[in-house]
């Protein structure tokens, strides 16, 4: 069971925390939180928001600990769906009591099964003490310092979001990606796999699950780009692009320009047409899905009630008035599936808000809708105003196709009526080392949820330890300095590592990886890069990382003039006699054996 808590904690914004909701979605999380309760890092908070909403609204993360006060970073702000069935009077149906503040949930099963169950919209079958922390946003981004596994793990999330509506799961994949094929996998079995810990997956079934995302990319189901400088809205939504006479319709010229839809317009455009479905108009039954006396808003916000239903129905307005409005003005509605008061010719009121009631309920009846994912790398290096333009506000939750706040926007070229539908997930990837959270674009900031994939030393665990290695605590020492020196956006991943076996990989990968990163992020101050690996002192046999070459009089003679000193000046050159004591001393300051040898290395095979 996984030890982290999941936590009802109580807000009232009209009490001396009134600034907090605020604060809380500007800044992606809260400071300095009241500690009220007994919590550990990794925590889940679930804010119930009192007096005036009365209602779970945040999910949010503990980041830190201490003794007054805790951090806080912002999952997820729920939709106003889900947020009301979060109410205090259906949290209490469940077991929450009346006069409880703070609540760890994993304490009752039956309201812990009921929140889970509204979060994640489907039954929660067993009770894990999981949940949450796996829960799939429309928008999310993986940021975390290089080689911590951020596009590695966009995999995994890509099938887990695909698994969820696939219908059949005893389903067979057989397919071929660069001479593998899956050997019969169910996407039962393929599941399974992605519930495993990293350490426990193996090479086929990391194989396997390669294999499987270049199925459902080939299937169209999932997009890959990567963002840079030159990125831009033409290429992601829609531009005006040349084509020459094999591919446009064009007899006058060598040359012509069309417009041309881009990567997101394209997987939008999937997924909204199999997000239709065909909906039979004649078979229909009104009074299945109306109610004499139900209440409805019209477009402009006017409410009116039905007061009769039968070949015809009638409405009543707010002023009392009866209006008897035809059926098949509705149907026309539902067939177009857009609900403006004019979408169908004449300026109706009443009509358009009952088809489109009638219109959802429709599409939540029998439908096993597929997801798409669009997967961004390198997200933070692109210039997100420009790429995304006016349809950064498209893709909030709220604002999907669908939905209650549904927004449709006219697109600049094409001139077409545009919105993102609801079963589009956008997964983005953000390397902390190019550039931080703090700064990015706030429109993207309110948009995204963020999880963090830091270094995972744990990874490395007895990884060379037949050569008395201990890769996990190197790692973790290089982390920990580069920390306190610097700042953990900047520290050094552990897939950097993974594929070391032996001595001689691990010089390779310092010689070709580690040094020159070190090199970067501290702008060539060798210095630092000394402390870092804890070469300043090293007494042992070989080389040091960082050497220091004693100076060459005879070429600097001309330079050491009154006018031109050089005293001072150090020259570093990296070393390249690098023995296994060398590498434990990074982590082990005793270790200052000379008996060992710079080629002592149990895995590696003499030259033939």
């Amino acid at each position: 069971m996984n030890d982290n808590k999941i936590i009802v904690l109580t807000h009232n914004p009209k009490g001396k925390w009134k600034g907090t909701i605020k604060k809380l979605e500007e800044d992606r999380g809260y400071k300095n939180w009241n500690k009220s309760i007994n919590v550990s890092v990794g925590d889940i908070i679930l804010l119930y928001i009192s007096k005036t909403v009365e209602k779970i609204q945040y999910i949010l993360k503990v980041t830190e600990v201490r003794d007054n006060n805790i951090d806080l970073i912002l999952i997820k702000k729920l939709s106003k769906d889900v947020s009301n069935k979060l109410s205090f009077k259906l949290l209490k149906q469940h077991g929450l009591k009346p006069s409880t503040v703070n609540y760890i949930l994993n304490n009752n099963k039956e309201l812990y099964d009921y929140v889970t169950s509204i979060i994640y919209n489907k039954k929660i079958e067993n009770y894990t003490g999981k949940g949450i922390n796996t829960m799939n946003s429309l928008n999310q981004i993986l940021y975390g310092p290089p080689g911590t596994g951020k596009t590695y793990n966009t995999i995994n999330k890509a099938l887990k979001i695909i698994f969820d509506k696939e219908d059949d799961k005893s389903k067979i994949l057989n397919y071929e990606f660069q001479n593998y094929k899956i050997d019969d996998k169910t996407i039962n079995d393929l599941q399974k796999i992605l519930n495993k810990k990293d350490t426990n997956i193996k090479q086929d079934e990391r194989k396997d699950l390669k294999t499987a995302f270049e199925y459902y990319k080939n299937q169209g189901q999932i997009e890959f780009i990567t963002f840079h400088q030159s990125y831009g809205y033409e290429e992601f939504v829609e531009g005006i692009k040349p084509c020459n006479l094999d591919n446009c319709d064009s007899e006058n010229s060598d040359i012509k320009y069309h417009i041309k839809d881009g990567v997101f317009k394209k997987l939008c455009d999937k997924a909204q047409t199999n997000n239709k479905k065909e909906i039979d108009l004649s078979k229909i039954n009104f009074q299945k899905y109306l109610t004499v006396g139900q209440d409805f808003l019209t477009t402009s916000g006017s409410k009116f009630k039905i007061t009769s239903i039968t070949d015809t129905i009638k409405i009543r307005n707010a002023q009392g008035n009866e209006t008897t409005i035809s059926k098949d003005n509705i149907l026309k509605y539902i067939k177009l599936g857009t609900f403006g008061s004019q979408d169908t010719g004449p300026n109706y009121s009443y009509q358009p808000a009952i088809a489109k009631y009638i219109y959802e309920k429709l599409n939540q009846e029998d439908i096993n809708d597929k997801n798409y994912i669009l997967i961004i790398d390198e997200i933070n290096r692109g210039n997100i105003s420009k790429i995304f333009g006016e349809l950064i506000t498209l893709i909030e939750e709220s604002k999907r196709i669908g939905k209650d706040e549904e927004i449709r926007v006219k697109l600049p070229y094409s001139e077409d009526s545009f919105g993102v539908p609801k079963n589009l997930y956008i997964i983005g990837t953000m390397n902390t080392a190019d550039r931080s959270i703090a700064p990015i674009d706030t429109a993207l900031r309110r948009r995204f949820t963020f999880e963090e994939m830091p270094p995972k030393p744990s990874l490395l665990k007895d990884k060379l330890e037949d050569i008395d290695l201990d890769l996990e605590k190197l790692l973790t020492a290089i982390n920990t300095r580069i920390e306190y020196l610097y700042d953990r956006d900047h520290t050094i991943g552990h897939s950097y590592f993974l594929d070391v076996d032996s001595l001689s990989k691990l010089r390779e990968v310092f010689k070709n990886n580690i040094i020159p990163l070190l090199a970067e992020y501290f702008h060539d101050d060798w210095e630092n890069i000394k402390l870092i690996l804890n070469d300043k002192d090293y007494k042992g046999e070989g080389d040091e990382f960082i050497k220091i070459e004693s100076e060459n009089d005879s070429y600097l003679a001309n330079l050491k003039t009154e006018n031109h000193i050089a005293s001072g000046k150090k020259i570093y050159k990296i070393g390249e006699s690098w023995n296994k004591c060398l590498f434990k001393n990074i982590y082990n300051k005793d270790c200052n054996d000379t008996n060992l040898k710079t080629t002592e290395d149990t895995n590696e095979q003499p030259e033939q």
